[in-house]
């Protein structure tokens, strides 16, 4: 029981950090900070909820998840940055 709610944390937590840089416009957005633990949570509770994979392996999935999570975010951040740069450049 203890693990669903830490999987249910950890994606109320995640999806509050990443609301929470786009509506304040920080400076900096690491969007994978946010997104990996948001996908980890969600993976984890989902599965637990729906009983679609054996206990033993929900973490596995979760942490994929995470790892998928946290590429999706650098990616994510690194196209904000390049918007920048390329301005930059041509000016």
């Amino acid at each position: 029981m203890t693990l669903t709610y830490a999987y249910l944390v950890s994606w109320i937590l995640g999806g509050l950090g990443l609301l929470t840089m786009v509506v304040m416009r920080t400076q900096l957005r690491p969007y994978w900070l946010a997104v990996a633990p948001m996908s980890f949570g969600a993976t984890g509770f989902l599965l637990l909820g729906s009983g679609l994979a054996p206990l033993a392996q929900i973490p596995i999935y979760a942490a994929v998840a995470a790892l998928l999570g946290a590429t999706l975010g650098l990616g994510l951040d690194r196209l904000g940055r390049r918007d920048v740069t390329l301005s930059a450049r041509t000016e």
